[in-house]
Order: C-alpha cells, then structure tokens, then sequence
C-alpha cells in the first residue's frame, strides 16, 4: 500500500538512491552541523530524496501519514488554511525540517506543506525512523534531541508573535 506522500506528491521523482550521494546533498545543509559523514550516511539510508516543483503539495493537513522532511534545495510554505482563507505561517529553506511533529506524536498534519519553489526534500518515515533507532540507538537519540531543539526555537519564535498580537 503506498504512503500517502506517494500519492500526494504525484508528480514528484525519486531522485538519487546513492547513500553517498544522498549523505552529500544532506552535508551541505546546516541540518548536518551536529553529525560526521558517516553518521549522515546512516541517516539518510533510511530515507528518500525527491525531487518537487513549485506548488507541489508534500503533507496535506490533516493527513494521517507519519513521515518527516528535510529540506535540501528550494523552498517549502507551511500553510494553514481556515474557512474562509489559506494563511502562509512560515517559508523554511535547505536544512529545515518539516513534518516531524507528526512523525513523532501520530496525530494528523496540522498544516500543509506546498513547494514554494523547485525543491530537494528528503523524507523519512515514522517507522524507517524507528528502525534507524534500533539499529543505531545513539544516533536515533542524537536525531530526537535535534528535532527537539528546532520545535523548543520554533515554539519560543511563535510565543514571541502570540504576544505581539495580544499587545496589538
């Protein structure tokens, strides 16, 4: 049965299947800062890299699949849309996660993700991201607290706009 990012992503391409290939496209993002090569290596053995164009839509909101991404070239708008309109909350550049808090607390998206250009992303799915755990559970551990610190960053900028808005 294929991911809903299959399905989502029709006209995306799989691109580059090389570990090698792949780890070196990963290294040349900020997202690599904290791991060696062969760490990267290992990572991204467990994910696939696609090739986007503009307003190809990743992650719908309220979709159920668990898969994380990470940006390597281009752009992709976290957007959410209510009743009446579609509403740009970020525009995140190579080496920027997106995804994650699906892939690790399960619930549905709560945000859509769209190409804001031609892009690179590499996605990892929950259980391909479980399975790297076990296999290299250091890793796995070093993966999580990254991911964690990105929400805590990403959590403080939108506490800081939730008090300008109460301020206004």
């Amino acid at each position: 049965m294929p991911h809903s990012t299959d399905i989502v992503m029709q006209d995306a391409k799989q691109i580059i299947t090389s570990t090698e290939k792949v780890a070196e496209l990963l290294e040349r993002t900020s997202w690599s800062r904290d791991f060696s090569f062969v760490q990267l290596q290992k990572i991204v053995e467990n994910m696939k890299a696609y090739e986007v164009q503009r307003d190809t839509i990743i992650f719908l909101e309220g979709a159920a699949d668990q898969t994380m991404g990470i940006i390597i070239v281009g752009e992709v708008k976290i957007i959410k849309i209510d009743r009446t309109e579609q509403k740009t909350l970020a525009i995140l550049g190579p080496g920027n996660t997106f995804g994650e808090m699906s892939m690790i607390d399960g619930e549905p998206r709560s945000a859509r993700s769209v190409a804001a250009s031609r892009a690179i992303v590499l996605l990892i799915t929950k259980d391909d991201f479980l399975k790297l755990g076990e296999t290299w559970p250091g890793l796995g551990l070093k993966i999580m607290w990254k991911i964690a610190r990105l929400m805590s960053q990403r959590l403080r900028r939108t506490d800081g706009l939730l008090m300008e808005h109460l301020n206004d």
